[in-house]
């Protein structure tokens, strides 16, 4: 799969990509967000959900060039 047929997946689809991905990387941010990061294929998927439930789940997605630099330290 790649990031741009991922992308044109209906949520529903989405989810089940996700659950069916390798898991990277996961980290808090003040205990109010949870990030997670995965991989699908040769693109990453990240997650970020409130644990106040104060946003619904939001979904973007990166090229190995474009994951963002919190995960490259970890």
């Amino acid at each position: 799969m790649t990031v741009e047929q991922f992308n044109n997946l209906d949520e529903e689809q989405k989810k089940a990509a996700i659950f069916d991905a390798k898991k990277v990387s996961e980290r808090f941010d003040r205990k109010v967000i949870k990030y997670e990061l995965f991989q699908i294929d040769n693109f990453f998927v990240e997650t970020k959900t409130s644990l106040q439930h104060k946003f619904k789940r939001v979904i973007a997605t990166f090229t190995s060039k474009e994951v963002p630099i919190v995960y490259a330290v970890m």
